[in-house]
């Protein structure tokens, strides 16, 4: 039994089935691989998703999120 709660997962299997040909694996601590790289990882008891980039992906991941985060602030 996973110690995660099971909306935590149920939302990250929701996340997940967005994205074609990508399928969770791990049956206590789901997480996805694509190439034998593991890139998302569900963990803790409170359900934290970490996420693994390439160092470019992840440069513009934070832009993007940054970006998002700003204008919600501005409102």
């Amino acid at each position: 039994m996973s110690p995660i709660p099971a909306e935590k997962i149920a939302l990250y299997e929701k996340l997940l089935v967005t994205i074609p040909g990508i399928e969770r694996k791990g049956a206590d601590n789901p997480y996805t691989s694509l190439y034998g790289n593991m890139f998302s990882l569900l963990l803790s008891t409170k359900g934290r998703m970490a996420l693994g980039f390439r160092r470019m992906s992840a440069i513009s991941f934070s832009r993007s999120i940054r970006r998002r985060c700003l204008k919600r602030t501005e409102r």
